[in-house]
């Protein structure tokens, strides 16, 4: 009886061994197959890929230097209003004595009745907050 269970396990496993090597084969015919036809796409598709790849680094080049131009733009708008600022504070320098205060100090305080404040200055405050907003106004008599 024992030879006959040896016989039959025996069996079994070379049933086992056999329909795994077929599972194998299968797969990797059916990859071989799927390589190929990879390999046939990839032939067409890789030259669309390149070109669109192309096309893709040359927007990104535009892209930065859109970037380059606007951060220029940028830097010599801060630098005219920054000599704006200068000139507007040798002027407001000039005419300091006025009975305004900015916080940035550019008005000194003075007496109110004195005629070149109320001659200069003053009928020119409008103007010089237009032109810097920033400049923040305290009355000091």
């Amino acid at each position: 009886g024992r030879e006959k269970e040896e016989k039959k396990r025996e069996g079994e496993r070379e049933r086992r061994v056999k329909e795994r090597k077929r599972k194998k084969e299968r797969g990797e015919r059916k990859r071989g197959e799927r390589e190929e036809k990879g390999r046939e796409e990839k032939g067409e598709r890789g030259e669309e890929k390149r070109k669109g790849e192309r096309r893709e680094r040359e927007r990104g080049r535009e892209k930065r230097r859109g970037e380059r131009e606007r951060e220029r733009e940028r830097r010599e708008e801060k630098r005219r209003e920054e000599r704006g600022r200068q000139t507007d504070r040798q002027t407001l320098g000039r005419k300091s004595h006025s009975c305004w205060q900015t916080t940035a100090h550019l008005l000194h305080g003075a007496d109110c009745s004195s005629p070149a404040v109320k001659e200069k200055i003053l009928p020119e405050l409008p103007a010089l907050l237009i032109k810097e907003p920033l400049l923040q106004l305290q009355r000091v008599c």
